[in-house]
């Protein structure tokens, strides 16, 4: 109020009207994050290949299986697994009985993240962080994949809940029992947590009315050794074998932070890649160099006027789990991959809106409104519209094989490299599985291609080694001898100039591609080895060496 007028001050009438309308914006954003991801979700495109390992993961293991290392080089929490595992017995094994545990994730998400927002931002900023959240093309893609990154995003907003919630009363015995048990339970579901603890406990600390009171403190420190304990406990037994694993640190050996004179830019670069996937999909080149500096000075004010505004312990919250992953990636047990940052988001937006918010305008404080619609607005629009026009597709495998099965002929499938897990999960056949079919493409290994019929494997060259003419001619005669006389190549996950030269090795021995079918990451070829007669050839293929494609979508 003016003392004078009686009248209320612009910036009251702003923070007064936002908060009428609270009710109506937040409901209105939940509901519109909830529609991207049930769009992506009823658009039911193909799992892709860590999907597929995941499922064939599940497929060969009850609960206690999953408690072991897992096959295809995957690593997941034990509850996610274990959550994925009820699912699919609940539902089968289908690519929407996979995904609904991610969907519920990605849902639950929103509210939560709400709930920590409006605890430490103004409620201009803490709807803007919902409608970041709910647009956001990195977590609507994870709220349906068939991997734990988007219940990452979930555990870390929920403990911030949790550990705000004790900070604003820690003399509430029941607030720490909820913060321990949390814990505990982030822990076993997701990987990324033990970094968000870790700011947990260094804000617990902090916290001058838990420093200063005896009994608080002490509760402090016993919630920090539960979490330490179990995290040891999950570390030596699930994960420490995958972190050490030679093939893992040869994968993402180019992920991890080197110190030496590439840090700066390698920082800009990885920082750059994960603000793009999050929050600025489709701006590129010198616009997303403008967004990712902007976007980087925005974290640092916010991270600053947090602790200035709210104390170190609440800044530390939400910096220490960013710092602590950079530090992991240094040691060379975190690859700085941007699904594999998706816990970090919600922090991300959180600094992000509060670093808008230390530019306090008094007079015209809707200006900070129009500047992080300016900075963000017009990416996730276009994201969110492309969104819900068509859902995201990456390896369509199986409209591809849908077109196999129509044209199905008693010849021989060739399965190159990756495509094994493709191809099995969508041909065996779920209601009675046979479990040496499920467990082909690990017998078959990598990167080696076989047959769907007479027994076939030959190492492929790797990505970097040029496909000579030798291997051209060696795997088309392979091929040839195998062939009756068509056999089908079917390609998924894979690399397009080894598709290219492996066809030309069947021309160079004198065979011809038939029939195919394309999808997005997915291909199949019917190569044949003589002349088709009218007769054999399927109906509308011309005879003679002519080429039918099925377009798949």
């Amino acid at each position: 109020m003016d003392a004078d007028s009686g009248r209320v001050r612009p910036h009251n009438r702003f923070d007064a009207a936002v908060r009428r309308a609270l009710p109506a914006l937040v409901g209105l954003l939940l509901a519109l994050g909830a529609l991207l991801r049930l769009r992506q979700y009823a658009g039911g495109r193909s799992l892709w290949l860590d999907e597929l390992s995941v499922a064939l993961n599940l497929a060969t293991r009850g609960f206690i299986g999953l408690l072991h290392p897992l096959d295809y080089n995957q690593t997941a929490p034990v509850l996610f697994l274990w959550a994925e595992e009820l699912a699919t017995r609940i539902g089968g094994l289908s690519e929407h009985s996979l995904r609904f545990i991610p969907l519920v994730c990605g849902m639950a998400l929103l509210p939560v993240a709400w709930a920590a927002a409006r605890r430490l931002l103004e409620p201009w900023a803490a709807v803007c962080n919902v409608l970041l959240l709910a647009v956001s093309p990195l977590l609507v893609w994870h709220s349906n994949e068939v991997k734990p990154y988007i219940g990452d995003a979930l555990s870390s907003a929920a403990m911030l809940v949790i550990a705000l919630r004790a900070l604003e009363a820690p003399a509430d015995a029941r607030r720490w029992g909820w913060l321990a048990a949390g814990g505990v339970v982030a822990l076993l579901g997701s990987i990324p947590a033990a970094f968000v603890l870790a700011g947990v406990a260094l804000a617990l600390v902090l916290e001058p009315g838990i420093r200063q009171d005896r009994r608080s403190l002490r509760r402090a420190l016993a919630t920090g050794a539960i979490w330490g304990a179990v995290f040891t406990a999950i570390y030596v037994v699930v994960y420490r074998p995958v972190a050490q694993s030679g093939f893992m640190q040869r994968y993402w050996g180019s992920e991890f932070l080197r110190i030496d004179a590439s840090l700066p830019q390698t920082i800009w670069d990885e920082a750059s890649r994960l603000l793009a996937a999050a929050f600025f999909p489709y701006i590129k080149g010198t616009g997303l160099d403008l967004v990712t500096g902007i976007g980087l000075a925005l974290l640092g004010i916010g991270a600053a006027h947090t602790a200035r505004r709210q104390g170190l312990a609440r800044a530390a919250l939400l910096v220490t789990p960013l710092l602590l992953a950079l530090a992991a990636s240094v040691l060379r047990r975190y690859p700085l991959e941007p699904r594999l940052f998706v816990f970090a988001v919600p922090l991300l937006a959180l600094l992000l809106l509060e670093g808008i918010s230390a530019f306090d305008l008094p007079r015209v404080p809707a200006l900070r409104v129009v500047g992080a619609a300016a900075l963000f607005g017009f990416s996730l629009l276009s994201a969110g519209w492309r969104l819900i026009k068509a859902p995201v597709r990456r390896e369509e495998a199986r409209p591809v094989i849908e077109a196999y099965r129509r044209l199905e002929r008693n010849e021989p499938v060739m399965v190159i490299g990756d495509a094994a897990k493709s191809w099995v999960y969508y041909t065996v056949d779920w209601t009675r599985p046979d479990s040496a079919r499920l467990t082909w493409p690990q017998r078959l290994g990598r990167p080696l291609y076989g047959s769907d019929g007479p027994a076939l494997a030959a190492r492929l060259p790797s990505k970097q080694r040029p496909l000579g003419t030798r291997w051209q001619i060696e795997e088309g005669r392979r091929i040839q001898r195998v062939a009756s006389p068509c056999a089908w190549l079917y390609f998924a996950h894979y690399h397009e100039p080894m598709v290219d030269s492996l066809l030309e090795g069947i021309a160079k021995v004198g065979g011809s591609v038939r029939q195919e079918a394309v999808a997005p990451g997915a291909q199949l070829h019917r190569a044949c080895f003589e002349r088709v007669t009218v007769a054999d050839a399927p109906p509308g293929t011309r005879a003679g060496g002519s080429s039918r494609r099925m377009r798949s979508r």
